[in-house]
């Protein structure tokens, strides 16, 4: 795979979605408002959405399974 395709769908998985405000406004629920917690909490959020991308490129059949599953589990 080409990495300027890895590097693009990186960018458009941090930039692209709304996710950020969402994650924002429930870190904020949960009481981390100081900003360091916030910037902990976004960073958390980074490194799960490139890691998310790399299982993808790595073995995208599993990384689809488990999104389905996890978006089928009625624990969301």
């Amino acid at each position: 795979m080409d990495l300027s395709l890895i590097l693009a769908a990186c960018v458009v998985s941090l930039v692209g979605p709304s996710a950020w405000r969402t994650g924002s406004v429930i870190a904020k629920r949960v009481g981390l408002v100081r900003p360091i917690h916030m910037l902990m909490f976004l960073g958390g959020y980074a490194l799960l959405v490139a890691s998310v991308v790399g299982l993808w490129v790595l073995i995208p059949q599993w990384a689809l399974s488990g999104f389905l599953l996890a978006s089928a589990s009625p624990l969301w």
